[in-house]
């Protein structure tokens, strides 16, 4: 039926759930028990038939012919054989026509009935609009208008990606010519061929599997060379070939003589000599550059062992001197050591140099700052912009070693900056610097922490020991004044979970009572306790706007304010919503209503503490 509910076949058939098509053409009825095709505008019947792209294959007579969507005779029933160009054969050759055979000889017509190819073959392929027709030893190229484009005796002719099954050639008109052992390859769009000389012909897909991407790599005694689709000669007597990680898809890297170079697909140049062992495309402060490295020491592996240049994405080298190692600074700077041991600033906004007169330069993690050094001991801030000084020395041991020292003594050390402030440490503990190079905290803390917005935890102890089993915990700002005081309880086993003590602007203001932590909840913006220190656990619900209350096996919830919204009286509530902190920001902001249990009754519950008739 039509959507209008027009019968277009009549109901006299049986019906079975396979083969059902929704042209002019239905294949799931049977008649009489006799499996039958029915062209549904002419309501024929036809018996012994296969579709076939959408035209139907007939036999009669043991002759073979075609019908057509319309239902006229496209193909008459002269033919013994009548087949898709792929079927039965595992290499699966593509195009709109239909192979027919006559007499042992093969030819081609296109769906509407005309002869593309006369049947004088005796094997024919077809590869989209190109077909390849072999008789006795002689292969030819043509094209739909029967132009030979090719021939070769002894010889065979194929695709280049003659394994692409159904799928077509991605319009790659490029095909393989076989000559004994020995590959060329023939380009039907400029008429190029290239002589027989290759073991091994493949399809070069680069970056991605788009047809404009792809390339023609040849390869014998394992030197390689790389065509485009035109047929030019890209890049020869290669080694190999692959994409350069996170770089431009029109660069790749070759190897040539066993050293690597960078080949640029959209200039058709090599535009970094393949004289390095590797390559590296990175973000260096506000650009992308290729840093390009040589091992000097090859049985090391230690980056100091290792020279590099730097490169911009056009092959335009940035340094005339190699260089040792390089760190970004912010997004406007990069520190660089050459292979002489100078420190230079390189600004990536006008490629301007500065060269600097230090022992040592390291970078803090800040990007106005650097760390300086005249005899790589003790260090003290540089500032970029005014090409000054501070003032303070500073140890230079965590920012060399990467750890403090076990025994501090006089000397302190810094720490590399989290946002605008950097933590101190010395025999007498913690401390903190803020970005101007001010010391807003001597050291003396037992333990402190990086800032979280504009708070930091910090802790102390009786004795001073760092190894006490709980320490006493408050909260400062950047000024080193105390938002909450240290009488709230920290355990050592949590030293290291400083970060889900803070959700938002509040804090998890904790009491050890026996055996057993108590909780509050401060206002870090006001420094006042918001929920008093009483409760058995806090949790933060939708990323703090909430918060579960536990008190005496009760609970109920507050806003990040301290507001009661439902009292702590249920003995159990249950969440359609994440409730740990870190909840995902998009999750849904209204928890409620919520379904409560109290009494053997379980209710839902709205945020004004009405409830639901239903139990």
């Amino acid at each position: 039926m039509d959507w209008n509910e027009k019968v277009l076949v009549p109901f006299k058939y049986e019906h079975a759930h396979w083969n059902m098509r929704s042209d002019n053409w239905v294949a799931s009825f049977s008649k009489n028990g006799q499996p039958l095709i029915i062209h549904i505008p002419s309501k024929r019947e036809f018996v012994d038939a296969k579709i076939l792209t959408g035209v139907l294959l007939v036999k009669e007579n043991n002759k073979y012919g075609v019908y057509g969507q319309d239902g006229d005779l496209k193909i008459p029933f002269d033919f013994d054989n009548i087949e898709l160009p792929n079927d039965n054969s595992y290499l699966g050759y593509y195009g709109d026509y239909l192979v027919t055979t006559k007499q042992h000889k093969k030819g081609i017509s296109d769906l509407s009935g005309s002869v593309i190819i006369p049947n004088e073959y005796d094997e024919i392929k077809v590869y989209d609009d190109y077909f390849v027709g072999k008789k006795q030893q002689k292969s030819y190229l043509m094209d739909k208008t029967r132009k030979v484009l090719f021939e070769i005796e002894n010889g065979e002719i194929t695709h280049v990606n003659d394994y692409f099954y159904s799928s077509g050639s991605n319009n790659l008109a490029i095909f393989k010519i076989k000559k004994g052992a020995y590959y060329g390859l023939y380009f039907a769009s400029t008429n190029t061929s290239i002589e027989p000389q290759y073991y091994k012909i493949d399809l070069f897909k680069f970056k991605n599997n788009e047809s404009k991407e792809q390339y023609i790599i040849t390869e014998k005694n394992k030197i390689s060379s790389l065509f485009d689709q035109d047929g030019h000669l890209l890049l020869s007597d290669f080694e190999g070939i692959s994409e350069l990680y996170d770089a431009p898809d029109n660069l790749m890297t070759f190897i040539k003589n066993g050293q690597m170079g960078i080949y640029d697909l959209d200039t058709r140049k090599e535009i970094i000599p393949h004289v390095y062992d590797s390559f590296i495309m990175g973000k260096f402060g506000n650009r992308n550059l290729i840093k390009a490295n040589n091992v000097r020491k090859k049985e090391a592996d230690d980056m100091d062992n290792q020279s590099s240049d730097l490169y911009d994405l056009a092959g335009k080298k940035i340094l005339q001197t190699a260089i040792q190692r390089i760190d970004t600074i912010g997004v406007q700077y990069c520190l660089i050591k050459d292979i002489k041991g100078k420190y230079l600033l390189l600004n990536m906004d006008d490629m301007e140099l500065q060269t600097f007169n230090y022992q040592s330069v390291y970078p803090i993690n800040n990007p106005n700052l650097l760390l300086v050094s005249k005899d790589d001991k003790t260090g003290v801030l540089y500032d970029i912009r005014t090409k000054k000084v501070f003032k303070g020395a500073y140890s230079l041991t965590y920012v060399k070693e990467g750890y403090l020292p076990k025994d501090p003594g006089k000397e302190t050390v810094i720490l590399p900056y989290k946002g605008d402030m950097a933590l101190l440490y010395n025999e007498k503990g913690y401390g903190y610097i803020n970005n101007t190079g001010e010391v807003i905290v001597s050291p003396q803390y037992v333990w402190a922490f990086d800032f979280r917005g504009d708070a930091a935890m910090v802790c102390q102890s009786e004795n001073s020991d760092s190894r006490a089993s709980v320490f006493k915990m408050g909260f400062i700002n950047k000024e080193g004044a105390l938002i909450f005081p240290l009488i709230y309880d920290l355990t050592n086993s949590r030293l290291n979970h400083e970060e889900s003590v803070f959700i938002n602007n509040s804090v998890f203001l904790p009491k050890v009572n026996g055996y057993e932590y108590l909780y509050g909840l401060g206002d870090l913006t006001t420094g006042k306790e918001v929920l008093p220190v009483e409760y058995t656990q806090i949790r933060a619900l939708q990323n703090g706007i909430y918060f579960l209350l536990q008190k005496n096996n009760k609970f109920g919830i507050s806003d990040a304010k301290g507001n009661i919204i439902l009292p702590i009286d249920f003995e159990e509530i249950l969440f359609d919503a994440p409730t740990f902190f870190d909840s995902p920001l998009d999750a849904k902001q209204n928890i409620f209503p919520l379904l409560v249990y109290r009494d053997g009754v379980w209710k839902y519950i709205y945020e004004n503490g009405d409830f639901l008739k239903i139990k």
